[in-house]
């Protein structure tokens, strides 16, 4: 049989004008996630992840890695407009030689970024997609849903952030039609995947 995800949401990190992701039963789940920005484009698929714990678990290292800057920080006006000007690098996308002195840096300029990361995080639009199936087919879903994305022209295949590390299809692997549903209409996707 087909299989299908079913993406909730859209939630938010902290609440306000979306409901806060670790407040929704969603989040008490396995499964397949996605972070978009509402720009003035339309809506971009920014980030797609999975977990096999938890929604909530695995969102609260996501957090834990922002605010200690291994992540990259975008200016949040750009961001809205479909531009990702860069705030912070973040250490994860240094040479590993750097991360230490990037750790230290950030740091120091604790009280520069953390007005700039939680602006950032407030553009996050965030779906869940409980899926309680096997793992290697969980995260051929969300390589699919990736490459879904990477492989279109223009702003669609540029707003999400090069260097993420997927399980892609293995070549030994027959493809599987994936049927996807979305509460919102994100720029480029379809209906059905492959994964």
């Amino acid at each position: 049989m087909e299989p299908r995800i079913d993406f909730q949401g859209p939630f938010s990190w902290f609440g306000g004008d979306l409901p806060c992701v670790f407040d929704s039963d969603a989040a008490k789940h396995m499964g397949v996630y996605v972070w978009t920005a509402n720009t003035s484009h339309g809506e971009f698929a920014y980030y797609i992840g999975d977990t096999g714990r938890t929604f909530a678990a695995r969102f609260l290292e996501h957090l834990k890695e922002y605010a200690s800057g291994v992540y990259r920080i975008y200016d949040a006006d750009a961001f809205t407009l479909g531009e990702k000007r860069l705030v912070w690098l973040g250490s994860l996308s240094r040479p590993k030689e750097e991360r230490q002195a990037a750790v230290l840096e950030f740091f120091n300029r604790m009280e520069e970024f953390a007005p700039q990361l939680r602006a950032f995080l407030h553009t996050h639009r965030l779906y869940l997609a409980p899926f309680e199936g096997e793992q290697r087919l969980r995260r051929r879903i969300e390589a699919g849903l990736a490459r879904h994305w990477y492989d279109q022209q223009g702003l669609i295949g540029e707003f999400q952030d090069p260097g993420i590390w997927y399980q892609w299809r293995k070549a030994d692997e027959q493809p599987i039609e994936v049927t996807v549903t979305f509460p919102s209409s994100i720029q480029g996707l379809n209906n059905t995947i492959l994964a």
